[in-house]
């Protein structure tokens, strides 16, 4: 019987959502970046994967052609194996870094026409105004 009752607890108790006051951790996180749009982060991301995917291709390309001419003369058989797979490998990510820069471009575009700020608004009191941060939209236009 006591098995029961105390599985009943520990199903309810389980099952029971609380709610309590969120971590410092999460309301640091709300309050850093409440102006960037997803547009912004888009931006971001895809600027660091071409520049990523374009600073690995090239030396990844170059060494691979290095291994290519000497693998010619010396008839090594492990060079001409690496080179095989190196060259086309670092070709492909050198292309694929122009698509990544092209959406960065286009996110950063519309990144500049819409976005959300804390902007001042003075209220009106009875001995003068208070200004106070509210959360605005901006229209910005590329010029």
């Amino acid at each position: 019987m006591k098995k029961k009752i105390l599985l009943a607890f520990a199903s309810i108790y389980s099952s029971v959502s609380t709610y309590a006051q969120q971590t410092s951790i999460v309301l640091n996180a709300a309050i850093e970046k409440p102006h960037e749009s997803k547009y912004l982060t888009a931006r971001k991301t895809l600027k660091n994967a071409g520049w990523i995917s374009l600073e690995t291709g090239i030396p990844l390309f170059c060494l691979g052609f290095a291994y290519a001419i000497g693998s010619i003369d010396n008839h090594n058989k492990t060079g001409a194996k690496t080179a095989r797979w190196m060259v086309p490998s670092g070709a492909a990510l050198t292309l694929t870094s122009i698509p990544c820069f092209v959406l960065s471009h286009h996110y950063k575009r519309k990144a500049a026409t819409l976005s959300l700020n804390n902007q001042p608004v003075f209220i009106p009191l009875k001995n003068g105004f208070s200004s106070s941060m509210q959360p605005a939209l901006c229209l910005r236009f590329p010029l």
